[in-house]
């Protein structure tokens, strides 16, 4: 009687560890989901970032070009010739500042852009990463149960 209490005893630790190493895998792929979410998220705001740079750069100039036409109207006022002399100049490197302006908009939410993009992949890495270790532990965990089942039924 005894033999065979053992034999059911290694059996049910043979199964409550074969259960607890299906809850290691099952939360290793909810953990790489959340990452994976995170990094859709990542990824999201990286366009965004650039869409909204995008619309910035389409009210900047539509700001430069009221400044522009009231820089004419300033000029025409003063009976100042607009496409010639100093208010040529001026205008020139109005539209030469308008144009860094721009550029540097573009640069910095390409920039901000790639850093949520480079997030992104690291966190679907970590999510890669986590998986691997919880199914690496739930193997384990099978071995060592199945180890402990052979030698309690050696025992018996």
């Amino acid at each position: 009687m005894s033999a065979i209490m053992m034999g059911i005893g290694a059996g049910l630790s043979l199964l409550g560890a074969n259960a607890a190493a299906g809850g290691v895998t099952k939360a290793g792929r909810y953990n790489k989901q959340i990452t994976d979410r995170n990094a859709k998220v990542a990824d999201q705001k990286a366009e965004l970032r650039v869409f909204r740079a995008e619309q910035d750069i389409v009210k900047f100039r539509s700001q430069y070009q009221t400044l522009a036409g009231q820089q004419e109207v300033q000029y025409n006022k003063a009976n100042i010739m607009t496409g010639t002399g100093t208010a040529l100049e001026v205008a020139m490197k109005s539209a030469e500042e308008m144009d860094a302006d721009i550029n540097n908009l573009e640069y910095n939410a390409k920039s901000e852009a790639g850093d949520l993009r480079d997030q992104a992949a690291n966190m679907r890495l970590q999510g890669q990463l986590k998986l691997f270790e919880a199914k690496s532990q739930a193997k384990a965990m099978r071995l060592q149960a199945m180890g402990k089942f052979a030698g309690s039924m050696a025992s018996i």
